[in-house]
């Protein structure tokens, strides 16, 4: 008889580890995560639950084309999500697409094609989307209700420009006011300077203009935005950075009262800033005013002094500005006589906070006081955060112990803060990986996630407040074959399962790309009669069709078979188990089940697995868009299949120093559960060694097994090994939810 022992794991957020990490009994993380986990989110608390379902919205406009997702959030109770996609922009809204009219989505026409969707960077402010494009004129995105969007472009006032030209070249307006044109003394304009601004000082004032049309290298038209002092030459002019053949910003953020925007084609590494207040359907970069003088409220232009130019990527608002570049990252601040002090024209430092660079067209995500962003090779995500100890900011690798989790490389992520904060994140494979994190709880774990479907690849993510304002949902742009064909999809992850009694559990939604039918009806419903046939049943509200002819009543365990349809409040049944009474049944008391599901057209010919009133009900084939089920169900979900799955790491026991290598034997298994309906037993290697025989199989609809909550024992019949690795599988379309995992083992050698 070995030494004997008793572990216990009762934390799992720490997520899957690395493999490079195996042998580090060192680490407090060890003890708190898991050799594998797909199909798993831990908790902050500690638990770990199986991954919700998908929920099917509708298909992109065109499935050969790439397509993404942009949130907005107006307000807590007014969030859209965005779909990007071939010169237009779609909009979704408490879960539903916005239609124009029946069954045709609202749309926008935009200038955007579907090769240039995955590169735009934006900023919202109240109900303005700002949309950034290094090729493409800023554009103003505004909503004024559901179905009413414009887009224009961003008017840009008076700059941003170049330094103030040093030669002797001079410039001339033939007008102060209007159209007109301007001549300078020698070849200095190009064709490609055609929607620049000049800048050009007369006597003590500035005025400028736009340029309008290119005539020769010495001659363009213009039209004067702010009025010229006279018509006579001058050698102080400037021209502006944007426009023509300069480009326009790739980026922009609001910090201050100011729209900062960074990154031209040619001036990657500066920084443009409005005057205070200066933006909304235009941009006022005015860097002086009209007499020269510059006041703290006037624009300016910065460009980051560094060893490299490197393309600004991302800015991040807070109480300094964070810049990440392609590569370092940076923070600039009001000057040296304190860290907050406002930026002016003449008050700026920007420093070199870290040398790592950032992944292009990635967004960073600000976290409280951290920015968490993805580097420059997609492979690592990192923390970047102030360091009071050393009075700077250091990016911290929060993937250093989770290194094989990016694998081929990060392309997209969001950051959803409830109800549970997490970095979801897409990965150029087209697979799913999930960062949970809360920093001050030191919870901070990575795990998987494969969506159900034959050639899966998801390809975007955003993240917007739920309808009734109880967290995020998390949505996702999803690429499957479907019926030989690839299709593209817009889906939501479904809400947490939460049940209060047993009687919720058919709310347990763990399909992807599915669709629910809920037969749990709001109105009150009286018999006629407790038995018999032809018996009426009235409705408080209009709820009846006459498609329900042949579906079945539920009241607990009466039931009833509907023969006839009166109108949207009578229909006739035959009652098979009889009715206590002829009292009013309370609205959710009682439903309409079915055994024909319909509406599943986009899962044409494809194999869905089901969940009838919160268990297992089997696979069926998706013909004509429906499903036939072998008996009655109030509440059915129906999609794609997934299977979830986790590996306990090695066995250790700190007090006992180590027992890493020697031989163990796992004598009894301790598991508790919360809210599950199957489970699957393996070991190490991967076979399965015991289903656990409650729940997941083809019950009677009628019936079905219950919730699960309290402790599984086991005395799994498992040889010796070096390890003692579990394995927890779970491949019903219900919950499983662990609580902890604990071993009674004997040790020998």
């Amino acid at each position: 008889m070995g030494q004997p022992i008793e572990v216990i794991q009762s934390v799992f957020n720490r997520g899957e580890l690395s493999p490079r990490i195996i042998g580090r009994l060192d680490l407090d993380a060890y003890y708190n995560a898991l050799k594998y986990s797909s199909n798993f989110i831990p908790f902050p608390q500690g638990a770990i639950t199986k991954r919700m379902g998908t929920y099917y919205v509708a298909p992109v406009k065109d499935s050969s084309k790439a397509t993404r997702l942009i949130p907005f959030r107006f307000s807590t109770v007014q969030n859209y999500i965005i779909e990007a996609g071939d010169l237009y922009f779609r909009f979704y809204r408490n879960r539903g697409q916005i239609e124009s009219s029946p069954s045709v989505p609202y749309e926008l026409v935009t200038p955007w094609p579907s090769s240039v969707v995955s590169e735009l960077k934006y900023v919202q402010s109240y109900d303005r989307l700002y949309v950034f494009h290094k090729d493409y004129q800023t554009r103003v995105i505004t909503r004024t209700s559901d179905t009413a969007w414009t887009i224009n472009t961003l008017t840009f006032i008076d700059g941003p420009y170049l330094p103030i030209n040093t030669t002797t070249t001079t410039m001339t307006p033939s007008v102060t006011t209007g159209s007109g044109t301007m001549t300078a003394s020698s070849a200095v304009f190009v064709a490609g300077d055609v929607g620049r601004q000049i800048r050009l000082k007369n006597g003590a004032t500035y005025g400028w203009a736009t340029i309008t049309g290119y005539t020769s290298s010495t001659v363009v038209n213009i039209t004067v935005g702010g009025a010229f002092a006279a018509t006579t030459a001058n050698a102080t002019w400037s021209l502006s950075h944007f426009g023509g053949d300069m480009g326009w910003p790739s980026v922009g953020t609001i910090y201050e009262q100011r729209m900062i925007m960074a990154s031209t084609v040619n001036y990657p590494a500066t920084l443009f800033g409005t005057i205070t207040g200066g933006f909304g359907t235009s941009a006022t970069f005015s860097p002086s005013q009209t007499s020269g003088t510059v006041t703290d409220s006037d624009g300016f232009v910065y460009t980051i002094g560094d060893d490299q130019v490197n393309k600004i990527e991302w800015l991040s608002s807070g109480k300094t500005l964070l810049i990440g570049t392609s590569g370092a990252e940076h923070s600039m601040t009001g000057g040296t006589s304190s860290s907050y002090a406002p930026i002016t024209p003449s008050n700026v430092t920007i420093k070199r906070e870290s040398k790592i660079g950032s992944r292009t067209n990635v967004r960073a995500h600000r976290v409280g006081n951290a920015v968490l962003y993805i580097s420059k090779s997609g492979l690592k995500c990192r923390e970047l955060n102030y360091d009071f100890s050393i009075d700077s900011y250091i990016s911290r690798d929060v993937t250093i112990f989770n290194n094989h989790i990016t694998d081929s490389g990060v392309l997209d992520c969001d950051f959803q803060d409830e109800p549970d904060p997490t970095l979801w994140c897409v990965r150029t494979d087209g697979k799913v990986i999930g960062f949970s994190y809360e920093r001050q709880q030191e919870v901070e774990g990575w795990h998987r996630h494969t969506f159900g479907g034959t050639d899966v690849q998801v390809k975007s993510v955003a993240c917007i407040g739920k309808p009734d304002t109880h967290g995020d949902d998390v949505w996702f742009i999803v690429s499957r074959t479907v019926n030989g064909a690839t299709v593209q999809t817009i889906e939501y992850l479904y809400d947490y399962f939460e049940p209060e009694t047993n009687a919720d559990k058919s709310d347990a939604f763990f399909v992807d790309c599915g669709l629910s039918y809920d037969g749990r009806l709001d109105a009150t419903l009286t018999p006629s009669a407790v038995s018999g046939s032809g018996v009426t049943f009235t409705a408080s509200a209009a709820v009846f069709s006459s498609g329900m002819v042949g579906d079945q009543i539920r009241y607990g365990t009466s039931r009833a078979i509907i023969t006839g349809y009166g109108d949207t409040t009578h229909v006739t049944a035959d009652i098979s188990v009889p009715f206590p009474d002829t009292n009013p049944i309370p609205s959710g008391d009682w439903s309409i089940a079915i055994m024909s599901v319909a509406g599943l057209d986009h899962l044409e010919g494809e194999t869905v697995s089901v969940c009838a009133d919160g268990y297992s009900a089997g696979t069926y084939e998706v013909v004509s868009g429906s499903i036939d089920l072998p008996d009655f169900a109030s509440v059915v979900h129906a999609g794609l299949g997934y299977a979830s799955e986790l590996h306990t790491l090695p066995v250790e026991v700190k007090q006992l120093g180590t027992i890493a290598g020697r031989i163990r034997r796992t004598h009894k298994l301790f598991i508790y559960l919360t809210n599950t309906i199957g489970l699957i037993l393996g070991n190490n290697k991967n076979s399965t060694i015991e289903v656990v025989p409650f729940g997941g199989g083809n019950e009677n609809l009628n019936e079905g097994p219950s919730l699960f909550n309290g402790v599984i024992e086991r005395e799994p019949p498992v040889g010796y090994d070096k390890e003692g690795v579990l394995r927890i599988y779970h491949d019903y379309p219900t919950n499983i939810t662990v609580n902890y995992i604990a071993q009674k083992l004997s040790i020998n050698g």
